[in-house]
């Protein structure tokens, strides 16, 4: 008998090494003689730095970033200089792990942490960055990425609006960088495992906000400013991109990724 062992981790309970382990110590005890070929998996969530790590040498490095609540920390990316490719944890700098229970709210975090990161990246000359999207504390729609990169969200009175999830519904004109073609020639790619659009019944808000501290009617103003930001972003940039599968990942910021 030969068995493949391709475990994710068990959230809350075991990392996906202590999975693996676990079942290969199950499966000896009952097939003594079986061979077992067993790699950790990721659905880009909290540990995709560590599965990455796990299959090929990569240089790790460390920059201070902001956090959901905007406070600095430091946080690691992995980066291959040969290839050109970079590897950024969402979870790591704008994670639910980053905040006591009494701080989380999806109305008052940002994914500038995460923007942070890929900016790092690319500076240490990352021609393509790989994105794990999970574990978010966010409901920004990726807004908070797009500022470390240049973008302005705006209100009716054109002032500069914080990019966090209860500023979404207030957002009237988005200003993009004054050079948009800096990044051009990077290839961003979003790994994440869920197949929700932005907003709706079954986006973002309505799925996933409950989880990260919002609840009854903020739940539902987080879902129309969502649904005004993919307006803004249709009108402003002819790009349909709320109703892409996945575009509702980790509080839209799949959505940011691609329309930004």
């Amino acid at each position: 008998m030969k068995l493949l062992l391709i475990p994710d981790k068990f959230k809350g309970s075991l990392t996906a090494a202590q999975v693996r382990s676990a079942i290969t110590e199950g499966v000896r005890q009952v097939f003594p003689t079986a061979g077992i070929a067993s790699f950790e998996a990721s659905d880009g969530g909290d540990g995709f730095l560590d599965v990455v790590r796990s299959v090929r040498k990569i240089e790790t490095h460390t920059v201070s970033v902001e956090d959901p609540l905007g406070r600095k920390i430091p946080a690691p990316f992995l980066f291959d200089p040969v290839r050109g490719e970079a590897f950024v944890e969402m979870a790591t700098a704008s994670g639910l792990l980053r905040l006591a229970e009494s701080e989380q709210s999806p109305l008052r975090t940002h994914t500038r942490g995460t923007g942070q990161l890929i900016r790092a990246a690319i500076r240490l000359g990352a021609r393509k960055v790989f994105v794990g999207l999970g574990g978010s504390a966010t409901n920004d729609g990726g807004c908070g990425i797009a500022t470390v990169f240049g973008y302005r969200f705006l209100d009716k009175n054109d002032q500069e609006l914080e990019p966090i999830g209860q500023n979404l519904g207030a957002i009237t004109r988005i200003l993009p960088p004054k050079d948009p073609n800096l990044y051009n020639k990077v290839e961003i790619i979003a790994v994440n495992d869920v197949s929700n659009p932005l907003w709706g019944p079954s986006g973002a808000a309505f799925v996933y906000a409950a989880q990260k501290g919002a609840f009854g009617a903020e739940i539902s103003m987080l879902d129309s400013g969502l649904r005004q930001l993919d307006a803004l972003v249709s009108e402003q940039f002819g790009m349909e991109a709320g109703g892409l599968q996945g575009a509702g990942a980790a509080g839209g910021a799949a959505f940011g990724l691609y329309a930004f």
